[in-house]
């Protein structure tokens, strides 16, 4: 599989959202690249405008609602984005699910796209440790396009801050 290094969903939704995340865009944007990248291989390149779109909005809630409790807003960002463009014909339903389960801890049994979007995920945050059967060369040359740049390190910071508001749910983004 060819990394794909352009897409104009993702573009068109972070340049949109450029203000509010100030000096993560980059940050963001290479892991939303990498997850879009991850996602489509493992579910072998179909709905890749819905995969787009969800990974440009799968954890923007963090900037535009200051939260790390940020499904819900970014699902409803994702939505509204969808809902205005009739002409993708892509359902708001599906792509909500996909944003919601991709933090899921154990796999997605009734829709295979969110399970291959929480695979891609979780093979960029765990550094490609764990890769579901994704070749470790395709991880490499994503990583390689799209550096970490610290990302990895913001989150590590965002729970901690969480920790200290409230100690019960350090992650709040997760779901069983």
């Amino acid at each position: 599989m060819e990394i794909i290094r352009i897409n104009s969903f993702i573009d068109s939704v972070l340049s949109s959202h450029a203000s509010v995340m100030g000096a993560d865009m980059e940050k963001y944007r290479n892991h939303v690249y990498r997850v879009f990248n991850f996602s489509l291989y493992f579910n072998k390149g179909e709905d890749a405008d819905l995969l787009a779109i969800a990974a440009a909005f799968h954890d923007i809630g963090i900037w535009t609602d200051k939260t790390f409790d940020y499904l819900d807003p970014s699902i409803k960002l994702a939505v509204e984005y969808v809902n205005a463009r009739p002409e993708l014909y892509l359902s708001p339903e599906k792509l909500a699910q996909v944003i919601e389960l991709h933090h899921k801890i154990t796999r997605v049994k009734l829709n295979t796209t969110a399970e291959h979007f929480r695979r891609g995920d979780i093979a960029d945050l765990t550094f490609g440790l764990i890769r579901f059967g994704m070749p470790k060369a395709l991880y490499k040359e994503a990583k390689a396009v799209f550096p970490i740049k610290g990302f990895h390190w913001k989150l590590v910071k965002l729970t901690l801050r969480q920790l200290t508001i409230n100690p019960l749910k350090p992650l709040p983004m997760f779901r069983w």
